[in-house]
């Protein structure tokens, strides 16, 4: 599937936790200030509020915003 879809596949080594170092943080803070203290009436609403998050808060704050 990844062929056909023209994807690289990438892993690194058993304990090689690089991949997921900048990741992790985004979506523990995206978690905790966002996703676990609102309520979402459906799926449209819950992907406008994460992109509002992201796009506004977390880009602003940790992205070296204007």
């Amino acid at each position: 599937m990844l062929k056909r879809h023209q994807f690289i596949q990438r892993m690194s080594r058993k304990g090689d936790c690089w991949d997921n170092a900048v990741a992790e943080p985004f979506f523990s803070i995206l978690k905790t200030g966002s996703i676990y203290l609102l309520r979402y009436e459906d799926q449209k609403d819950t992907l406008a509020s994460i992109f509002e998050y992201t796009e506004i808060f977390y880009n602003f704050h940790f992205g070296g915003g204007l």
